[in-house]
């Protein structure tokens, strides 16, 4: 009877008569969007929860709600407790205002702890700070006239035949293309860092905008434009969250796709002016625009696994609203039947899909958090900050770990949970599982170490400058020679006038000689003098004779036949300051005329038919490599068979050139952070093989035997420069 009469109490609760509902058909059904006009937020009601909230416009008891409810989804029913259920969750929503006493006390609190609990979390959204941000709806309205003719069919249709043109002109053009496109060194370099940072500013205003523009030419407003910190880089967000108001789901995917659309176009102008200018400020611009508003929009804004244009076109495309957590509870609903007893509360049906998507979008935004952090840790490590780096490595760690850390502890902290939990079962997965960890961390495995490998000749020979001279004319390298022909000829101005002045001084002390000799028979002194004279001619003979042999040491010939080759580069801090400044090797045709010093190596000859592989190891993995081990070599344009060989000698190089025992193989430019690095030599099984020199690729040197654990254990060192 008391029960009786509770249900048939008239409810303290109301409906809020300010909140605007909008019916928006999902899967097949309808779901209704409301939105709360003061705080902005948007809620998704299914057909129970919007009746029972619109029931509540009226004063009406529970049995009133259970008898609308099971009349209007008949034959279905509900139960009383089902339907506090639903109540409290509209109460807490805000959007069910109850009229007894004391409910401001509670409103109070309940802000409270939600600013609390704001709070006390906020530390796991340092890589994404959204600071507070202005109204645009003057701006939006001023420019909404022009928008309407920019986004007229007429224009949609000349943006689409831009950006396949300029699709057209990369494939009819696809290795000159690729060609002319700077190494991504040279894009991430010092001197391009302003006017990247100009463009990827630029470009995305241009995209917010565009989200804007469009949200307000389908009817939606957009409340707020701000900055958003993103691992501590600036840039734009636009509130266009009132789009779900929108009834039309083309409407909602036309807001999300109008920030990459203006990128793509942006792109594909950018294209036609990077293709048809010259070297200069404007071709750099327009190449930062091409790649950023390509390969930023395609990797970053177009991907479905992270929460930017692409997932809400696919949360609009499959009608899933609030796809990343309703496919997240689909993961954990699934996970969740190995530890707890299935209820008897039908959870709501997904597709098949909905898990998986879960699962993968929480793996790839783990493979995110990891880039990041590796990349903050390169750029941080050479300044010294790699502490730095570590911290916010934590921050992050503790930003994935809080989520299912307070999501495990409500569980456990249910009684109802707990009563579901099974012990047994548990203990089965998880014995299972670390079973199954166990027999992979303990694999075994080959060990292999990998590494860069390039084409080198085998025992280059050095031909040094044994005096210091000017470079007259060198020999190109890749030329043929043999014995003994000339390479390289030095020109020594000092050396010249003193053979001048060697050559004069025999020719006087030949007249001399003569002169007495044509004497002597008539004058006595004359014969005196004459010994002495054949003895000053004779001594200026050998002089003029070994300033010629030193002269001939100006000529640099090669010692056997073989193939000329560059020495190892020489970089512009490494020359003397007193003498005329040059870089890279005597071979360059600029270096011609450049003053080259006693002990420069000027060239290389090298046998013309027998091939070496040069290997480039760090220094993590040097000690894992001794000579006699195998080596599998895969060079890049040369066959998809591989090479074999075995390593012959390891020696210590820098990162730009080698030692002059290992011969010239560059390995990239040094950085501040530059680790030593080390080069082994591999003989092939076939020296003889027709391979161009300086080719590249990859190469595998089998050390022995290890386990998948440390491998990954290593891997991680290497990758995050761990000691």
């Amino acid at each position: 009877m008391a029960i009786s009469s509770t249900n048939d109490a008239l409810l303290t609760l109301a409906a809020r008569r300010d909140v605007l509902a909008t019916a928006v058909p999902v899967a097949g059904r309808r779901m209704w969007v409301v939105k709360d006009p003061i705080t902005l937020e948007h809620h998704e009601l299914g057909e129970a929860e919007y009746l029972l909230l619109t029931a509540l416009e009226r004063p009406a008891s529970l049995r009133d709600l259970k008898q609308l409810y099971e009349r209007q989804f008949a034959p279905r029913t509900i139960q009383p407790t089902e339907i506090h259920t639903y109540l409290a969750q509209l109460h807490r929503a805000g959007l069910l205002v109850a009229s007894g006493s004391g409910q401001a006390a509670e409103l109070v609190e309940r802000a409270n702890e939600r600013r609390a609990t704001r709070w006390r979390w906020a530390w796991t959204e340092l890589l994404a700070l959204r600071l507070r941000g202005v109204n645009p709806d003057r701006l939006l309205d001023a420019l909404l006239p022009a928008a309407k003719v920019l986004m007229s069919p007429l224009a949609l249709f000349a943006y689409a035949l831009v950006v396949l043109a300029a699709l057209l002109l990369m494939a009819s053009h696809a290795s000159e293309f690729l060609a002319r496109l700077p190494a991504l060194d040279s894009l991430v370099a010092p001197s391009n860092w302003l006017w990247l940072a100009v463009v990827v500013a630029v470009v995305k205003v241009l995209h917010e905008l565009a989200h804007a523009m469009v949200a307000k030419r389908m009817g939606a407003e957009v409340h707020e434009i701000g900055v958003l910190l993103l691992v501590f880089v600036p840039t734009l967000y636009c509130d266009v969250s009132d789009i779900w108001n929108l009834s039309n789901k083309w409407h909602r995917m036309a807001v999300s796709a109008a920030g990459m659309a203006i990128e793509l176009l942006l792109a594909a102008i950018a294209t036609f002016v990077w293709w048809n200018s010259e070297p200069g400020l404007v071709n750099l611009l327009a190449m930062n625009v091409m790649l950023v508003a390509s390969v930023g929009t395609l990797l970053v804004n177009a991907n479905p696994l992270m929460r930017y244009d692409g997932y809400y076109l696919l949360s609009d495309l499959v009608e899933a609203p609030n796809l990343w957590q309703r496919s997240r509870d689909a993961w954990h609903r699934l996970a969740g039947r190995w530890f707890f007893e299935p209820t008897s509360h039908q959870s709501p049906r997904e597709p098949w899909w909905m898990p998986l998507y879960g699962g993968l979008s929480s793996a790839y935004m783990m493979l995110v958090l990891v880039t990041i952090f590796w990349t903050l840790l390169v750029a941080l490590k050479p300044l010294h900050l790699d502490t730095l780096a570590y911290g916010l490595g934590l921050v992050m760690l503790g930003g994935v770990v809080a989520g299912p850390a307070r999501q495990l502890h409500q569980t456990l902290d249910n009684p109802l949970k707990r009563r579901q939990f099974r012990p047994l079962a548990s203990s089965l997965v998880l014995l299972s599982a670390a079973v199954v960890f166990a027999a992979f961390w303990w694999w075994p495995l080959a060990d292999r170490v990998q590494c860069q490998a390039r084409v080198v000749a085998a025992s280059p020979a050095p031909i040094v400058a044994t005096l210091g001279g000017r470079l007259e004319q060198a020999a190109p390298a890749g030329k043929l020679v043999a014995a003994g022909e000339v390479v390289a000829t030095l020109t020594n101005d000092q050396l010249q006038v003193t053979g001048e002045q060697l050559a004069a001084e025999v020719k006087l002390a030949e007249l001399r000689v003569q002169q007495l000799r044509t004497l002597r028979a008539r004058d006595a002194q004359a014969a005196r003098q004459l010994p002495t004279a054949e003895a000053a001619l004779d001594a200026a003979r050998e002089q003029l004779r070994e300033h010629q042999q030193q002269t001939e040491r100006l000529t640099l010939r090669a010692a056997h036949a073989g193939r000329v080759m560059p020495p190892p580069s020489v970089l512009p801090d490494e020359q003397s300051l007193t003498l005329a400044r040059w870089s890279g090797t005597p071979l360059d045709r600029e270096n011609q005329g450049a003053w080259i010093e006693p002990g420069t190596p000027v060239a290389m000859v090298a046998d013309a038919d027998t091939r070496e592989v040069a290997l480039a190891i760090d220094e993590n993995d040097v000690e894992l490599v001794t000579p006699g081990q195998r080596v599998r070599v895969q060079l890049a344009g040369v066959g998809s068979t591989p090479l074999w060989g075995s390593i012959r000698d390891i020696a210590r190089v820098s990162t730009a050139a080698t030692s002059e025992s290992t011969g010239p193989s560059r390995w990239g430019t040094p950085t501040i952070d530059a680790r030593p690095l080390y080069e082994a030599r591999v003989v092939l099984d076939d020296p003889r093989l027709e391979l161009p020199l300086e080719s590249g690729g990859r190469a595998k040197v089998e050390t022995g035997r290890t386990t998948l654990g440390a491998w990954v254990i290593r891997e991680l060192r290497d990758a995050f420069r761990l000691p």
